[in-house]
């Protein structure tokens, strides 16, 4: 499963931001825990905020 989701949004005439969260589980993947342990699949989130200046002349 992969599954992304985002706002693009404009905030007045000179600033923008974008807020994009990025969701991916992926069975044949597994992580290794504090104590080196191999343990089975989980799921991954990826989080960006960013914000822009928008200037024109």
């Amino acid at each position: 499963m992969d599954w992304e989701f985002g706002f693009d949004m404009k905030v007045n005439k000179f600033l923008s931001a974008v807020f994009k969260t990025n969701i991916l589980y992926d069975d044949d993947v597994s992580y290794v825990d504090d104590q080196g342990e191999s343990k089975g699949p989980k799921v991954q989130v990826k989080q960006l905020f960013g914000a822009g200046l928008t200037y024109s002349f």
